[in-house]
Order: C-alpha cells, then sequence, then structure tokens
C-alpha cells in the first residue's frame, strides 16, 4: 500500500467537525480508535506527516502533536524512529496508559510556582541575621510573639480576624488538627465530622482511637440539621468541619450556613475544629467559624497549601478555655515550632513576597481548574473559582470505586472512595487533585484520560 492510500484513508475518515466539550485532539484519537475498531482503518498503515494532517483537517499542529501523542499512550499507533508513525495492529483495548512515571492526582498539594527559588532567597538572608541568636533557645510553647504578630496580620490581610494573642504556632496544620482534638474531644463520645471528609482526619481518628459519626452533607457544606441530629443522638461534644473548600466535595459554606452550624454548637455546648487549609485561595469567603464563636471554635491553617510543604509552620487559633492543655500538647510533643521557619515566613509576609507566591498559586489553580473542568465536561457554575482539586460525582459508589481502579491500572493514581467516606450518607464521587503534576500537559493528559475512562466505560457518572 502507497503513502498517499494509506494518507487517503486516514484523512477521509478524520473529522473536520469537532463536538462542543470535547478537545480537538481527543476527538482526533477518538476517531483513530473507533476506525481500528470497527474495520474502517488498517492496522499497520502509516499515518500521514502531522503537518499535513494538521492542513487537511483545519487544526494547529500543536492539537495533532497531542493527538498523536495520545493514540500513542493508548497504544493505537506505533512510532518509529525515521520510518513514521504507524497503526497498530491490535489497538488496546484497555484505552489509554500513562507511560513511564505515574501521575499522581490523590495528594492535595499546591501546583510548584517556583517558590523555592523564593525560600532559598530568604535562607540566604537569614543565615547573615542577628536575629538567628535570638532565636538559639527554648523559646515559648504558641511561638514569639513579634512572629505571631507577623501571622495574625497576614491572616487578617486575607479575611480572617483573629488576635495574635490567641494564635499558637505549631509544626504544620496537621500538628494543629492533632492539638485541637486532643485539647477538646472527650472519650467515649463520637466526633462528628462531614459524611466525607479530609483523609489525614480519618487516620488521625484512627490512631488516637476516635470514633467519627458523619453528617450529610449538600451544595452548601455540611448541614447544620444533621450536626444536631448526630449531637442529639451521640452526645458527641467536638466537630471537625471544612467549611471553605471542603475536601472533597469544593462546597463553600455560605455566612448563613456558617451561623446555622454556630447557633447549633451553641445549643449543644459542642466544640468546633476549623480546617481552612484552603481558605486563603478565596479571599472573598465568608468569615471563619471562628470569628462568629471565638469561644469554641479552634480554627487551623499552615503554610503548606500556600507556600510549600517544607515549611512545616501550622496556625492553631486556641479558645481561652483550651489555652493550658494545648500549650500542654505543644510542650509534650514539639516543645515550639521551628522558630527558623517562622521567621523565614514573617520576613516574607513583611515584604510582601508571600502574598506573591499565594497570588501565583491562586492564578495557577484557577487555570488548571478550569481546564480540568472543560475536560471533564463539569459545570462550573456554582462552583469556586479557584481550589487545588475538583469533585467528579458519580451517580453511586461503585461507579467511583471502578474508575478509581480503572485509572490507577493505567498509572493515575487517585484517592479511592473509601479513603475519605465517614458513613454511608457520603456523596459517591471521586475527588481529583489538580496541583501534584508538575506540569499542565502532565496534568491535563491524565484528566483527559480519567475522561476516557469514564466516557468509554460502564460506570456512570453525572456530567
Amino acid at each position: 500500500m502507497s503513502t498517499d492510500e494509506t494518507s487517503g484513508d486516514i484523512l477521509g475518515w478524520l473529522p473536520r467537525a469537532f463536538p462542543a466539550g470535547v478537545p480537538q485532539y481527543l476527538a482526533i484519537v477518538d476517531s483513530i480508535e473507533e476506525g481500528l475498531r470497527n474495520g474502517r482503518l488498517r492496522p499497520g498503515v502509516r499515518l500521514p506527516p502531522r503537518r499535513t494532517l494538521a492542513k487537511e483537517i483545519g487544526v494547529s499542529l500543536g492539537t495533532i502533536t497531542r493527538a498523536y501523542e495520545e493514540a500513542q499512550n493508548r497504544g493505537l499507533v506505533d512510532a518509529q524512529v525515521g520510518r513514521g508513525t504507524y497503526l497498530n495492529a491490535v489497538p488496546s483495548p484497555a484505552g489509554t496508559t500513562i507511560r513511564g512515571q505515574s501521575v499522581d492526582l490523590s495528594l492535595n498539594v499546591s501546583p510548584s510556582v517556583g517558590e523555592d527559588r523564593v525560600i532559598r532567597r530568604y535562607l540566604r538572608q537569614l543565615a547573615d541575621a542577628p536575629s538567628i541568636a535570638e532565636m538559639a533557645s527554648y523559646l515559648p510553647h504558641f511561638g514569639m510573639e513579634r512572629h505571631r504578630a507577623d501571622l495574625s496580620a497576614w491572616l487578617a490581610a486575607n479575611g480572617v480576624e483573629l488576635p495574635a494573642s490567641m494564635l499558637a504556632l505549631c509544626c504544620g496544620a496537621q500538628h494543629g488538627i492533632w492539638i485541637a482534638a486532643r485539647a477538646a474531644a472527650v472519650r467515649d463520645t463520637p466526633i462528628i465530622t462531614e459524611a466525607a471528609t479530609y483523609s489525614g482526619f480519618r487516620a488521625l481518628a484512627s490512631l488516637e482511637g476516635y470514633t467519627l459519626a458523619g453528617a450529610g452533607l449538600d451544595e452548601h457544606g455540611v448541614r447544620p440539621d444533621e450536626v444536631d441530629r448526630l449531637a442529639r443522638e451521640t452526645g458527641a461534644r467536638l466537630v471537625y468541619l471544612t467549611p471553605t473548600l471542603q475536601s472533597p466535595t469544593t462546597s463553600v459554606m455560605p455566612l448563613g450556613r456558617r451561623e446555622e452550624i454556630v447557633a447549633v454548637a451553641r445549643a449543644h455546648d459542642l466544640t468546633v475544629i476549623e480546617d481552612d487549609a484552603y481558605g486563603m485561595l478565596l479571599p472573598d469567603a465568608p468569615p471563619p467559624l471562628a470569628t462568629l464563636a471565638p469561644e469554641r471554635v479552634f480554627y487551623v491553617t499552615g503554610l503548606s497549601k500556600y507556600l510549600s510543604p517544607m515549611m512545616r509552620l501550622g496556625l492553631l487559633h486556641v479558645p481561652a478555655r483550651f489555652r493550658d492543655v494545648a500549650a500542654t500538647a505543644l510542650r509534650t510533643t514539639t516543645w515550639m515550632a521551628p522558630p527558623l521557619h517562622a521567621e523565614l515566613v514573617a520576613r516574607m509576609i513583611r515584604d510582601g513576597a508571600l502574598e506573591e507566591v499565594v497570588a501565583a498559586k491562586r492564578a495557577e489553580a484557577s487555570v488548571r481548574l478550569t481546564e480540568a473542568r472543560r475536560i471533564l465536561q463539569l459545570d462550573a457554575a456554582g462552583g469556586p473559582a479557584v481550589s487545588y482539586h475538583l469533585w467528579m460525582p458519580a451517580s453511586d459508589r461503585q461507579s467511583a470505586a471502578s474508575l478509581a481502579a480503572d485509572a490507577s491500572a493505567r498509572g493515575i493514581v487517585m484517592a479511592h472512595p473509601d479513603a475519605l467516606e465517614v458513613s454511608a450518607d457520603a456523596p459517591p464521587g471521586l475527588r481529583l487533585c489538580l496541583g501534584g503534576p508538575a506540569t499542565r500537559e502532565a496534568l491535563y493528559n491524565a484528566v483527559s484520560i480519567v475522561a476516557h475512562l469514564r466516557n468509554a466505560g460502564s460506570t456512570r457518572f453525572v456530567i
């Protein structure tokens, strides 16, 4: 068979019009796969040069390049150096596969925006700073006053008004959550949390022997009537919640809902741990629960999501009645948060460098979220403009678990629903974390494969 005949077969089969909401390169690859499966395209024939194909069907060279790469990932074609690209004799029934190192969509980290260079610059400053001597001792358990003042000012600039006198510095937000739970949990009574929640809190509860009671969710987050019901039925005294960018659902609790939650907490004398790990991504979010009820809310955030996981620095607002037990927990675990970390972050706050990094991460996260939603054909209406993760709802739990397993077999790691569920009221679906892949291209390729698996399989998802 001649190249012209082969090119004619391909050119006559590939689409000239593309469906809305589907990336052009995926539509091209899908048509190649369909042609191979129905016999319209023959295995072993050579694909035309990329520029020729781009011109013929009216798309960019970059689109064709992505299509060829995706087709190779699916096992549909074989690229031979010096000879060209040929259709495979047996297209992969599995659909798509990540080649080489796997892509992790399970860990909710921030995308890199070059923050390591900023951190290096401030580390060089610290090497010659006279303040090093001041920190070379056992310092107050809650941290140095000037560090807490700078961090309190940074919170206030992002809409979180909490006094420095009530803040404790700890070794990351997870450490702060542990301190709060240790201080406020009542043995032999459960802790109320969302029916689907942060896997790190589930792990903490398992380690410490806490029982969790999952409260039902809706589009605005945890339901106040569910918290009220569980408090009455179980005698729970502690609640753990993520009101802003809830994990896994990305819901943002409106002000009215927050006020209802506070009212329920006061009616049952509940203490609340408010995990605000992602709140700074949405500076216009409603005020935290801690500013509405500072007497009963532990507020927790940290620098890992805004600067780097290497900065093990958490901020914990401690209600006055728990101050002594929180200090004891700090003393018996780490004595104090690393003052070098606090000094570096405080300098970045005063210079405006921290907010520049946070702004860059917001911008990158927004681009990734928008494109991932488009690839997955998810409706953005009512959803957050910025988030490090997105929620892909399913019609049932088994569909979500099956897709997670299929993706894992193809080199894409996603959190299994079991890792996030607390009760049967958990909404079925999958969380996709968008910050881990080093490049947008790597992320979009992985998300495209997830979309292909979802669309091609028998599992049922809400689009």
